[in-house]
């Protein structure tokens, strides 16, 4: 019988947390801004490519608001279906501007909904 490696099992464990919500509070001090890219992007790769429910944004709203994505694809998340969750009706194009604003690395961004390009205008390495 072989073992998971400790770091798939450690993702895993955290993706649950982030099911449960333990961190949906922490935008003042997400502890995911300090993780490297690589782990967030694989958190987010964990959360898409669970079989059980399909991703929902409340879900990883706080790796969201992390500023580690280079690449962000969120074509997997039914947005329109978790929208009441998602942003309080702020408006898509706030909730779009304030995720896309809090991530100064981000190189490619894929949505399956046409947002207005003015949310883009910091993004400098899209």
């Amino acid at each position: 019988m072989s073992l998971a490696p400790l770091y798939t099992i450690c993702t895993d464990t955290i993706y649950g947390y982030l099911k449960e919500g333990m961190w949906n509070f922490y935008f003042q001090n997400n502890p995911f801004s300090e993780l490297p890219t690589l782990v967030v992007h694989n958190l987010m790769d964990s959360t898409q490519s669970s079989g059980q429910d399909p991703p929902k944004i409340g879900d990883v709203l706080v790796l969201l608001t992390s500023g580690r994505f280079r690449h962000l694809d969120l074509c997997s998340f039914q947005v329109e279906e978790d929208w009441d969750s998602i942003a309080h009706r702020i408006g898509f194009n706030s909730f779009l501007y304030n995720i896309i604003s809090w991530k100064p690395y981000l190189e490619e961004f894929y949505l399956d909904i046409l947002p207005d390009f003015e949310v883009f205008r910091k993004c400098q390495n899209l």
